[in-house]
């Protein structure tokens, strides 16, 4: 009905299942209208990637690719003109029922320990991303650029770059005004009854608080990653990821690549120093011949990182720092 009373209308569908059923209510076709317009076509859409963001915290929180590998090499195709819309926070409850028992199991202490609330039958989660990576800005930048390498359109909530924490106090004033709220139309309830979990993912943020954000490391990848985005949409839009093998699971390496634009994308999960493997023959295909050593500009920071050619000349090799992300091209 939106689509057909507004056709530039985005419709974005809030199917809290897998990839697999989610993708069904892309550019689902409308039946408000017995002759539609030609104008409202089916498409537009933006498809709330709920697992992907359970595939993003479990890589985040527990320092490994595999997941987040795992469901980008498994994403559904959707149709023309719709995308997956990815986040890292949002307003409701995170759902842990995406994962295994054993992962499922694993997740609820790891958010336990850092201040979170698990309930539902340990199947919902509320906290947020800053207070899971112990407002590390490092891991929260980190968490950001995974969010806009993911295919798809990144989806910021307000307070992420901000370094924005689990407000328990934000939830129990609300807990507070809803039992007083309920009394005032003759509901006397319970204070605890009145308590609203995903509370703990909302609050106020001050202006002042998001520009002074900008400065930090999350803020500045984020400006970043959206300057780069406006001046190549297209890239963005249409790229896709070719994963390389990185030599272990605590890294990732991936070639980023649309029609003749080609990134090469190294990070470092974990706090730990490590050293990245990339197969010389892998790379080939995007940046051509690769002899001695090789220099890429990270265009994420601005900084220049030199692979060094092993011994076999069949790998580079890379020293990553504690947390390091960098989208590299080759320097001329």
């Amino acid at each position: 009905y939106i689509r057909h009373i507004c056709p530039r209308a985005v419709l974005i569908p809030e199917v809290i299942s897998g990839l697999g059923v989610a993708a069904q209510f892309a550019s689902a076709p409308t039946d408000a209208w017995p002759e539609p317009r030609p104008a409202c076509v089916p498409s537009g859409d933006l498809v709330l990637a709920f697992e992907m963001q359970s595939a993003l915290r479990e890589a985040l929180f527990l320092g490994r690719a595999e997941p987040w590998k795992r469901k980008v090499t498994g994403l559904p195709q959707l149709p023309q003109r719709a995308f997956w819309m990815n986040v890292l926070d949002h307003h409701d409850d995170v759902f842990l029922g995406f994962f295994g028992p054993e992962t499922r199991s694993t997740m609820s202490s790891y958010i336990k320990e850092h201040g979170g609330l698990v309930h539902k039958s340990e199947l919902n989660a509320s906290a947020r991303l800053a207070s899971c990576v112990s407002e590390s800005p490092e891991r929260i930048a980190l968490a950001i650029f995974l969010l806009y390498l993911t295919p798809g359109v990144p989806l910021m909530y307000y307070g992420t770059e901000t370094g924005a924490t689990t407000n328990y106090d934000h939830a129990f004033n609300m807990m507070k005004y809803r039992s007083q709220l309920f009394s005032s139309f003759g509901l006397y309830l319970a204070t605890g009854a009145c308590y609203d979990p995903r509370e703990l993912h909302r609050g106020p943020i001050s202006q002042e608080a998001f520009f002074a954000a900008l400065d930090t490391l999350p803020g500045k990848t984020m400006v970043t990653l959206n300057t780069l985005w406006r001046q190549n949409p297209a890239y963005w839009s249409n790229s896709t990821l070719v994963i390389l093998d990185s030599g272990e699971d605590e890294t990732l390496t991936a070639v980023q690549t649309f029609e003749k634009q080609h990134h090469l994308v190294v990070i470092n999960f974990t706090a730990a120093v490590k050293m990245v493997l990339i197969s010389v023959p892998g790379l080939e295909p995007f940046f051509g011949a690769v002899s001695g050593d090789a220099s890429f500009l990270n265009v994420t920071s601005g900084e220049r990182r030199t692979f060094n050619k092993s011994l076999t000349s069949y790998s580079l090799e890379c020293t990553l720092c504690p947390y390091e992300f960098g989208l590299l091209k080759l320097a001329q």
